[in-house]
């Protein structure tokens, strides 16, 4: 998958034990580049040029763009020009350049500020897990000046999508898009229009079905909504009512600290409905018994996922008090007016017919999820589709991993 760059990045320059010598005696110095991951802009290449009129130029390029590039062999001096260009599908999309001193011993700080050449449109059509819309098959149309690009539908249940189009800045871009069921029915369809520019380079068109509406807005880093309302069916605002309404995704077992205190739950919204979460509540049986508090006040977007945990967790969505999350074997039902949503019995221990991941099986595990992506939401009783988590979380003087509020990313 391509990374997506925002628009800065930031340039360190080690410090004194990390200086070389080149083969004339002169002292080299070794340059770090830290990109910054957003998605704003999809990238496939990367061309850092560094120059100064005692240096011969320097250049480097990448294919695929590391969190960190390192650079060795550098001269430091005064006056160095430092380029950086941008590629996707060998397209300029985005460049820059300082001119600033490189000092050997210090470590320099400097942003490099990336100006856009082009503009992108992207599209993302959320749908509920059971697909319920029977979306099959859709077209983009993509239109400014002369020319027209049209792409298919790509994806599966439950995040279909475009491949994003680059286009050119200060022109008005038409965008138009159709929605198939598997008759061939024409299920809905949207068009809008925008000119884009080096201040507002992104189009991100999104499609949801939330409250009985379709909304088709453009997002940037402020998130300015511009667009219309279009009627979709199956959309509305209720209980849950229905198993597979909610799906019990991760689970924070083994957080890497003594005590409950920092555990917690995840649950994802796979209906296409804004659920309300009133009368339900988190029980360690069917039985009902050791339930948590009823979820109150509790809703979710279809789509969205939620971390429930204590208030000494500072990323949950929601804060318990009673429920304590074992970390060998347990099971979690989820009620909703004593109908049971979901369920799932984990069993991290050595269990050759069933294999969940084992947080707790050697020390570099200690503090790792236990997850499952929505690909396999269907086979999601089987422990052996389940990863640990391998995404880092920062907790200040500690740290954890895995991917709370998002899909879980597993290796099949």
């Amino acid at each position: 998958m391509r990374k997506f760059l925002i628009l800065s990045l930031i340039i360190f320059a080690c410090s004194n034990h990390d200086k070389v010598t080149n083969k004339t005696g002169e002292l080299n110095t070794t340059l770090e580049l830290s990109v910054l991951a957003q998605e704003l802009f999809p990238a496939d290449s990367l061309q850092i040029t560094i120059s100064g009129a005692d240096m011969s130029p320097w250049k480097k390029s990448w294919s695929e763009i590391p969190s960190v590039l390192k650079m060795a062999g550098i001269n430091p001096g005064a006056n160095r020009l430092i380029e950086a260009r941008v590629f996707f599908e060998k397209d300029t999309i985005l460049m820059g350049s300082i001119i600033t001193d490189l000092e050997v011993g210090l470590v320099n700080t400097i942003t490099l500020a990336l100006v856009p050449l082009m503009g992108v449109v992207k599209f993302s059509i959320p749908v509920d897990l059971e697909n319920s819309l029977d979306i099959q098959r859709g077209a983009l149309e993509v239109s400014f000046d002369n020319e027209i690009v049209e792409l298919s539908l790509k994806g599966e249940v439950p995040n279909f999508y475009f491949d994003p189009v680059i286009v050119p800045l200060g022109r008005e871009i038409q965008v138009q898009t159709k929605f198939y069921n598997s008759v061939n029915q024409l299920i809905f369809e949207a068009q809008d229009q925008k000119t884009l520019s080096p201040e507002t380079p992104s189009l991100l068109i999104e499609l949801q079905s939330l409250l009985s509406y379709f909304d088709l807005k453009v997002q940037l880093e402020a998130v300015p909504e511009i667009a219309g309302v279009v009627k979709l069916p199956l959309s509305k605002l209720r209980e849950p009512n229905r198993k597979g309404d909610l799906l019990f995704t991760e689970l924070m077992i083994k957080p890497g600290k003594t005590g409950n205190d920092h555990k917690w739950v995840e649950i994802y919204n796979g209906s296409l409905d804004t659920l309300l979460l009133d009368n339900c509540k988190i029980s360690k049986s069917r039985t009902g018994a050791e339930s948590v508090d009823y979820l109150l006040g509790l809703r979710i977007n279809p789509g969205q996922f939620v971390v429930l945990g204590k208030d000494s967790v500072p990323f949950a969505d929601y804060y318990y008090q009673d429920l304590e999350l074992v970390g060998t074997r347990q099971s979690l039902v989820l009620y909703c007016d004593n109908t049971v949503i979901d369920s799932i019995h984990y069993y991290t221990t050595a269990d050759s017919l069933n294999p969940f991941p084992n947080p707790t099986s050697t020390p570099s595990n200690n503090g790792k999820s236990i997850q499952v992506p929505l690909r396999h939401f269907a086979s999601r009783l089987d422990g052996s589709v389940w990863c640990a988590g391998n995404e880092l979380i920062d907790m200040g003087e500690w740290q954890m991993w895995g991917s709370p509020g998002a899909d879980a990313n597993c290796e099949d």
